[in-house]
């Protein structure tokens, strides 16, 4: 969940990377872990634009299959 994280990847990409590994999770359960980690929300950017600290992205894996996801 961590190295996603650090990918950039957002709460929905996570969990449904989790999910993908054979635990699902919510988003707002991986919310509330990185949470409690000390991380940041991801911050909405506009298209072609990394995404920074601040807001979750929020949209449902946003091109997460087109990415090489890191092992969980």
């Amino acid at each position: 969940m961590l190295v996603l994280r650090a990918a950039q990847h957002s709460v929905s990409e996570i969990a449904e990377a989790l999910a993908a590994e054979g635990m699902p999770v919510s988003a707002q359960t991986v919310r509330q872990i990185l949470s409690a980690e000390g991380l940041p929300r991801l911050r909405r950017s506009p298209p072609g634009q990394p995404v920074a600290a601040g807001r979750d992205q929020g949209r449902p894996g946003a091109g997460l299959a087109r990415r090489h996801r890191p092992a969980v």
